[in-house]
Formats: structure tokens, sequence, C-alpha cells
């Protein structure tokens, strides 16, 4: 369920490629049936002891034969084309999911990108001293202001404010 939710987020377009796995899939299945129906087919008319008809081998009704091999090649390409669905459904859950992984991404980039502006606007402010570059430490502020700040903060730590 956590799959089907995930693709169905992610990709716009999965009952489009869903259908085209169902194509691939009845292709491989009537491929494999087909295939080798008339493989058979084609071995019982070359074959001589099976075209023959004074051989012990010899096979009378080929239409049984060939419905028969024609039914257990559509199983054998159903399992086959398992494999490929199994395949096909795993790529393209991580798809879905690398375009969430994406997306998210892209997200957390905007989200620094709008909180760090105020912090990258800082470096226009010039420092009145070299040791007071850096913008992280408060050091943007002029020097009264800053030691404002430092007495009402030491005085709020200490519990002096009423």
């Amino acid at each position: 369920m956590n799959a089907s939710k995930v693709l169905k987020r992610e990709l716009m377009h999965v009952h489009e490629l869903q259908g085209a796995l169902w194509m691939f899939h009845i292709a491989g299945v009537g491929l494999c049936m087909t295939g080798s129906a008339y493989i058979l087919d084609l071995a019982i008319r070359v074959v001589p002891s099976f075209s023959d008809p004074n051989s012990t081998l010899f096979i009378l009704e080929t239409r049984g034969v060939f419905m028969l091999n024609g039914i257990t090649g559509m199983f054998i390409g159903h399992s086959i084309m398992l494999g490929f669905d199994t395949v096909f459904d795993t790529l393209l859950y991580c798809y879905a999911i690398q375009l969430k992984r994406e997306k998210e991404a892209l997200v957390e980039l905007e989200d620094r990108r709008s909180t760090g502006r105020e912090h990258h606007l800082l470096w226009f402010i010039p420092p009145e001293s070299e040791e007071e570059s850096n913008p992280d430490e408060n050091n943007f502020l002029p020097r009264r202001m800053k030691d404002v700040c430092q007495s009402y903060t030491s005085s709020a730590a200490q519990g002096n404010l009423s």
C-alpha cells in the first residue's frame, strides 16, 4: 500500500506505464506460446522419425500436440514475464522514491536559502575592526550596542531583572 501511495503521489503517469507493462507482458506470453508451438510443429515436420508413418515415434494428430505445446509455452511465458514485471515495478518504485527525495532536497535547499539570507546580508555591513568580522558571533553590532546586549544578557542570567 505504501508503494502504491508513493507511486501515485510522485508519478503522474503510473497508469500509462502500467498499461505499457501489461502490453509487454501479453506480448511476451504470446511470443513464448506461439514460438514454442511453432518450433515443435517445425520439428514434427522436419524430423523424419516424427513425420514417417512407419516410425514408432510417428505423430498422427499434430494439432493436439501443437495445442498442448502452446498451452505449456503460455505457462512458461507467464512465469518468465513475472520476473520482468517484478523488475519493472522495482525500477518504477525506485524512480518514484528518487523523485520524492529530489523534491525533499529541493524544499530543504529552499528552506536553507530562505533562512540564511539575513545571515548573508550581514556581510554587507562593514565591521569596525578586523576582530569583529564574524557575523556568527553577533559582531556586526556597533561596540556600544554590543556592550548593552552583553550587560542585558549577563543581568538576565543572574536574575537581576524584574
